[in-house]
Parts: structure tokens; C-alpha cells; sequence
């Protein structure tokens, strides 16, 4: 759904998870990540992040997802 301003749901979410990762709450910005990610799966496109969204947004992004990644496999090597 959009909003008046035109921002979507996903796009606050991913907002939200943004300013968690940048405010060194990593694991509050990965509970934002992935619903946002299921909102909007362009955003782990980081060519059409980047056509849209400063390289910051792009890089933050792509540090979440190598997070997510990396505790995913940790997680899976403990099992």
C-alpha cells in the first residue's frame, strides 16, 4: 500500500532496518530486513536499489544481506 507521500510499506520497513543497521543495532535491523525483503524483492537488487537510492542505502543493504547470510550459515552449521 502507498501511503500520501508515496512511500510503501516496504519502503519504510527497509527505512527502519537502514537506521537500525547504521545505529549499530544489527540485531533489530535484520528483523527489519527480511520483511522487507519479502514487501519488496527488488530491494536485494542492488542495480535497481541503486538507480533509485543513494550508494549509502545500496551499501547498507548489502551489508544486512551478507549479515543475514553469514548467521544463516552459522546457524545451519550448528544443527
Amino acid at each position: 500500500s502507498t501511503s500520501e507521500s508515496g512511500t510503501t510499506q516496504a519502503e519504510r520497513t527497509m527505512a527502519l532496518a537502514c537506521a537500525y543497521w547504521l545505529s549499530k543495532q544489527p540485531d533489530a535491523a535484520l528483523s527489519e530486513l527480511e520483511p522487507a525483503l519479502q514487501q519488496q524483492p527488488e530491494w536485494g537488487n542492488a542495480r535497481w536499489t541503486g538507480a533509485l537510492y543513494s550508494p549509502r542505502v545500496v551499501e547498507t543493504i548489502g551489508e544486512m544481506q551478507n549479515e543475514a547470510e553469514r548467521r544463516r550459515k552459522a546457524q545451519a552449521a550448528t544443527r
